[in-house]
């Protein structure tokens, strides 16, 4: 018995400072829209803890793949520790396989390749998560 995929998850992007909400925005495709997009936010924190959903364009879509696909990142970065501050996460997921990128503070100059995507992410979340830092 094989089961259809109805949603799955490519690329997540998370912000997780020490103090104040953390933000997760996850790009997802739908089987059923013909390579449908959608954006899965949330901005956890005393304010307003509702989830929102925000489509994407097959185009933007495409593109913000296409352009992950393109990257070289090497795993050799500089040191770096912190106790407050904010924690980074890019998790890039095909299948059961996964890539993940953390950092804290400012991302390491070897991974800044990943800065352009992850600040679309953010825009693409609109007006509520105006508010989110991408360094």
């Amino acid at each position: 018995m094989t089961q259809e995929i109805e949603a799955e998850d490519l690329l997540l992007f998370e912000v997780r400072p020490s103090f104040g909400p953390r933000f997760t925005a996850s790009l997802v495709r739908h089987a059923a829209q013909a390579q449908g997009y959608s954006l899965r936010c949330a901005l956890a924190g005393p304010c307003d803890p509702t989830p929102w959903e925000v489509p994407v364009s097959a185009t933007e879509g495409s593109q913000l793949l296409g352009e992950l696909a393109a990257l070289r990142i090497s795993p050799d970065v500089d040191f770096a520790i912190g106790l407050d501050g904010t924690t980074y996460r890019m998790t890039f997921t095909n299948g059961w396989n996964r890539l993940v990128l953390e950092w804290w503070g400012h991302i390491p100059a070897q991974w800044a390749v990943i800065l352009p995507i992850c600040q679309r992410m953010v825009v693409l979340a609109g007006p509520r998560a105006a508010g989110v830092e991408v360094q």
